[in-house]
């Protein structure tokens, strides 16, 4: 079955999946795409079929492709999410620390605080040059579960 590929104003590609057994898939391209956008039809097989970085793909010479620069962003922008609680929750181990004088567990925690902050930055991220590395680029030791996996 083919698909109708165009980008949106956000710079996100849309892919249509015609349903209509009554109309072409020019017919419905014409119908479905917004005026003045440039189209591609693509056969099911050209889409890819992981879509942990759905948001970063791009049209490439009439083909799919996942933009990495964009992929890399929308890890940092995952990490900063999932650490926002994360941090939070080491903030009260913290004041823990504080209010019974445990130097040890302040040096932990502040630690473990730094490394939330430095987690998006990480060289893993920058490096990575498929979606494969960047998937493995999550740090399930500090961030928890990978959500691409």
């Amino acid at each position: 079955m083919a698909k109708i590929i165009y980008t949106n104003d956000n710079g996100n590609m849309v892919v249509v999946t015609p349903v209509s057994t009554e109309l072409t898939v020019d017919e419905i391209a014409a119908k479905d795409v917004p005026a003045g956008k440039s189209y591609t039809i693509v056969e099911d097989a050209q889409v890819p079929t992981d879509r942990s970085f759905r948001d970063a793909w791009a049209l490439s010479d009439g083909s799919i492709q996942v933009d990495m620069t964009k992929a890399k962003d929308l890890m940092r922008d995952k990490i900063r999410e999932v650490r926002k609680d994360l941090l939070a929750d080491e903030d009260v181990e913290f004041m823990r620390a504080v209010e019974t004088a445990d130097a040890d567990a302040q040096a932990t925690s502040a630690a473990r605080k730094q490394a939330l902050r430095d987690a998006p930055s990480a060289s893993a991220i920058s490096n990575a040059s498929d979606v494969t590395a960047l998937k493995a680029a999550w740090d399930t030791s500090l961030l928890g579960v990978n959500p691409y996996i």
